[in-house]
């Protein structure tokens, strides 16, 4: 058995209380998604249970983007851009479109997180959508 006063057990007590005051405020303002990525891979558990995933103006789920064109030039004086967008769905189908277009016609759908797993040095999440429809998309892909 250990024993010590009064007075030093009253110090650590306080101690403690500061450090739980601490880790609440830094919890408060912790980027929650870094926070969660570094507990999953950690010890399996996850904060965030939602995010959300990108929809094309057709309803269907961008799974890969990839940027196939990317020329920027100066025309009779004008700069112009061409920059196009492949996007592959769900479903396998592919669509190419301007990068200006793909950027206001995309849309957010907020899904349920299942499960995730690491394949090589990226994190795939397991989704599921309000419909009760389950894909797995890559990180890059929701928000």
């Amino acid at each position: 058995m250990v024993q010590i006063s009064k007075k030093q057990l009253d110090t650590i007590i306080d101690a403690l209380d500061q450090r739980n005051k601490d880790v609440e405020l830094l919890f408060k303002v912790a980027d929650k998604n870094k926070l969660s990525k570094v507990r999953e891979q950690e010890q399996g558990a996850n904060l965030i249970r939602t995010c959300r995933a990108w929809i094309w103006k057709n309803d269907k789920v961008i799974i890969v983007t990839k940027l196939v064109s990317n020329v920027a030039e100066i025309v009779n004086g004008r700069y112009v851009e061409d920059q196009q967008v492949e996007m592959v769905f769900e479903d396998g189908t592919n669509e190419k479109t301007s990068y200006l277009d793909f950027s206001r016609h995309k849309k957010f759908v907020t899904v349920e997180i299942l499960s995730s797993k690491k394949e090589g040095d990226k994190l795939v999440y397991k989704v599921q959508f309000s419909d009760g429809k389950t894909l797995a998309i890559g990180e890059s892909f929701i928000n």
